[in-house]
């Protein structure tokens, strides 16, 4: 039952500071705010979840990490949807380097994590 409530509360703390990272490069003023916030938190989750797998013993606290706080901190189906919108908007320039930063990024982060 921690494990639950964990879980809970850390997917909480994850969407939370997901938000958080969204206001700053809003804030920012930053021209494509939102890929670009979906692209940190991604590679971010990336790089935790890689560390996570790798440093961490404790099974439960694999869980409250990986499940709670990334799932809430992650944002795949954000990607996707901005990638479509993207491609919508004919920007096919934007949607491939998007595309191509999360995807390399995530995939370094783990990599990256795991050494």
């Amino acid at each position: 039952m921690n494990q639950f409530i964990g879980i809970f509360l850390a997917g909480g703390l994850g969407s939370l500071l997901r938000h958080l990272v969204s206001m700053v490069c809003s804030a920012a003023s930053l021209q494509y705010a939102s890929l670009i916030s979906i692209g940190i938190v991604n590679i971010l989750g990336s790089l935790a979840a890689g560390y996570a797998v790798t440093r961490l013993q404790d099974q439960g606290m694999k869980g409250i990490i990986i499940i709670g706080f990334l799932g809430g901190f992650t944002t795949f189906s954000a990607f996707s949807l901005e990638l479509y919108q993207a491609i919508q908007k004919q920007q096919y320039g934007v949607a491939f380097l998007f595309f191509s930063l999360v995807l390399v990024g995530g995939f370094l982060g783990v990599m990256l994590a795991q050494k």
